[in-house]
């Protein structure tokens, strides 16, 4: 599995700062991405494991006896029980742990380490794994994750499997209880009723639970009807579609979490860089020249030269305004989709410019691109202050010259 470049980047900083460290860094990269593919095929089958689960679940839920007849809210019950018990104390663990100082749980490192010796993986490759992916908030996140994804399947799987026993077998809805009225039993199903009645759902009317008391020995088929699809209606909202927002959610929160961290192991800058500011075209742009000697993009050094041929400035992979030095361009164009990027390789013209987004970390497509496009680009300008330095690195190990790596400033230059 390959590893992402702020990832590599920032495992190649953890084993550049680990003294107890023995292995070579392309031995540590390798491992790594074993430990990848293995924790995504235990996530694979952890989910299927709990479908499984949750198809088996179901049927007994339905079991009856020779009278086919059912207990409505005992089947909700359940149904949805285990559901909402296992998301109540997530929901608790979350406000008992602080973000900053949780840590990934001692079980689950016991059970990476077991799993990493039975497949001839390095420890010293498991730690720095679980720095990356479990450390306090990216941890919490990536765990929930997890745990919300796994009883998703569980609810697929007993709704699916719900939803064949319906289609195969006929029962009759009843309800039956000792504490509560009809009256109740009323104003309950109502409540339950409302979100999916949003979705177009139709509750039980109150012929419907007049039917369902127990003693009536026939049921019509449409009540029958109006039940089942009540009950799988609320399997599929209260159920599925909850932890599907769940895990959502924890996704979203795990990137963002998970791009911080990355961030703080990579250094932002060397003592021993050197750069220098040049202005390249007619319109005075500001640019820092990246230096030969080193990958990153520090504060730069003034200079300023003047030229008279035309540039066409093309933005790539633009998401964002127009960088305020490029507002009176007169040539500009983006290179936003494949189409275009294919044209831009496929013509041939002096004084192109590249310009990148910094504040987006590059990946391996547009690093393809900018290595196909070298021979056909002047310069490569890089905007923006997020990976500033990933970006020039990445250009550098593509073979792109230092000369034509530049920093265009996101301001006007008095």
């Amino acid at each position: 599995m390959t590893v992402r470049y702020d990832e590599r980047t920032a495992l190649q900083s953890l084993v550049a700062n680990d003294s107890s460290n023995h292995m070579a860094e392309s031995d540590h990269i390798e491992s790594y991405s074993k430990v990848l593919s293995l924790t995504k095929y235990l996530q694979i089958g952890l989910i299927l494991l709990f479908f499984i689960i949750g198809s088996i679940a179901a049927p007994m839920a339905f079991r009856t006896g020779s009278d086919q007849q059912l207990n409505i809210f005992w089947l909700l019950i359940v149904l949805l029980g285990t559901h909402f018990l296992s998301l109540f104390l997530w929901l608790l663990s979350q406000l008992r742990q602080s973000a900053q100082t949780a840590h990934a749980p001692a079980w689950f490192s016991v059970l990476l380490n077991k799993l990493g010796r039975l497949f001839g993986l390095s420890e010293q490759t498991l730690s720095y794994f679980i720095q990356l992916r479990f450390s306090g908030a990216v941890g919490i996140w990536h765990i929930g994750r997890i745990v919300h994804s796994a009883w998703t399947g569980y609810l697929v799987g007993g709704l699916l499997s719900a939803l064949l026993f319906l289609m195969t077998h006929q029962v009759q809805f009843i309800w039956e209880t000792t504490l509560l009225t009809q009256t109740d039993f009323r104003t309950l199903t109502q409540a339950i009723s409302v979100v999916p009645a949003w979705l177009g759902v139709a509750p039980p009317s109150l012929d419907d639970i007049a039917w369902s008391q127990i003693g009536n020995l026939t049921q019509p088929d449409d009540t029958r009807k109006t039940w089942a699809v009540w009950i799988l209606s609320c399997v599929l909202i209260y159920g599925v579609m909850v932890r599907g927002l769940f895990v959502i959610l924890c996704h979203l929160f795990y990137r963002q979490q998970r791009n911080k961290l990355w961030r703080s192991f990579i250094p932002t800058s060397r003592p021993d860089s050197q750069t220098h500011r040049e202005i390249l075209d007619a319109e005075q742009i500001s640019v820092v020249q990246a230096s030969a000697a080193d990958a990153k993009v520090p504060a730069p050094k003034t200079a300023i030269i003047q030229t008279s041929q035309p540039v066409h400035y093309f933005l790539f992979e633009w998401s964002r305004g127009i960088p305020p030095a490029l507002e009176q361009a007169e040539h500009l164009s983006t290179l936003n989709d494949s189409q275009a990027q294919q044209h831009f390789l496929e013509t041939h013209q002096d004084g192109r410019i590249i310009v990148i987004d910094a504040e987006v970390s590059p990946d391996r497509g547009s690093l393809r691109f900018m290595g196909q496009a070298q021979p056909l680009t002047n310069q490569f300008y890089v905007c923006g202050d997020g990976f500033v330095e990933a970006w020039t690195q990445a250009l550098l190990e593509r073979g792109i010259e230092p000369r034509q790596i530049a920093r265009l400033s996101d301001n006007h230059q008095g």
